[in-house]
Order: C-alpha cells, then sequence, then structure tokens
C-alpha cells in the first residue's frame, strides 16, 4: 500500500480525494466503483499534466539546440 500512496503523491493526487478515497475503502468492497471513478480522474489528470509537460519540452530541446547552432555558428567564424 505505501508505493500506491507514494506515487499517489509524486502525481499530485488531491488531498480531499485522499481522504475520500481512504474514507470509502473503510467502508469495503461496496465502494470499489466511486474509488475507482477518483482514480480514473486523477489518471486522465495526470496524463494531461504529461501532455503539456512533454510540449514544455519540445520548447526547451528546440531552445537548446537553437544554443548549440549559435555557438557552433560564432565558434566557425572565429
Amino acid at each position: 500500500m505505501l508505493p500506491f500512496l507514494t506515487k499517489q503523491c509524486i502525481t499530485g493526487v488531491p488531498v480531499p480525494d485522499v481522504r475520500v478515497c481512504a474514507a470509502l475503502c473503510r467502508q469495503g468492497p461496496v465502494t470499489v466503483a466511486p474509488r475507482k471513478e477518483i482514480l480514473e480522474r486523477h489518471r486522465d489528470d495526470v496524463r494531461e499534466r504529461i501532455r503539456q509537460l512533454l510540449g514544455c519540452l519540445d520548447i526547451l530541446d528546440y531552445k537548446i539546440d537553437n544554443y548549440d547552432r549559435l555557438a557552433r555558428s560564432q565558434e566557425a567564424s572565429a
């Protein structure tokens, strides 16, 4: 259970969702569906953040490549 909680913290699961999940878990198997819904919502949020971060990574790669080109150009003209 601890690795799962650690991953939830790393991915930024909202504390209220953790509390709701814990309360539902204590109620037993009858609450499987709402717990699953919370996890599915969080998974969607994580996927969206990954998509946004990949876009940021593309921009960073572009800028770094641009600096490399500038450095090579300066070396060639020196």
